[in-house]
């Protein structure tokens, strides 16, 4: 597919995470979470946890016959005196790689399949 489309097809697949999400031509940015809740509630509420700040980019261009999509997503934490916790930094690889898995999978599929 072409990258508009892949973009529009991670765009669907993702929407339902996104606290926002703006497209372009060639770029998909995702941000999910709140800082302010999270740092409010903390991690050891669901509330708070639940809340963990991610942000991803999916850039796409042309490639052979469809799209090479590069993918990254890291926390979107805000200025912390500490950097956080283990636990907290394994959580956000967790998730990020659960968003770029299901951003991935979504542009496998043929349309027939969705």
């Amino acid at each position: 597919m072409t990258p508009s489309q892949a973009l529009a097809r991670i765009d669907h697949a993702l929407r339902d995470q996104a606290a926002e999400l703006t497209v372009s031509a060639e770029t998909l940015h995702l941000r999910m979470g709140s800082d302010e809740v999270y740092r409010v509630k903390g991690s050891a509420s669901d509330k708070g946890w639940a809340a963990l700040p991610l942000a991803a980019t999916f850039r796409a261009e042309p490639h052979d016959a469809g799209s090479l999509i590069h993918a990254e997503a890291r926390d979107d934490l805000g200025w912390y005196a500490a950097p956080p916790q283990p636990f907290v930094e394994n959580e956000v690889q967790r998730r990020a790689a659960t968003l770029i898995r299901r951003a991935r999978e979504s542009t496998q599929h043929p349309a027939a399949d969705r």
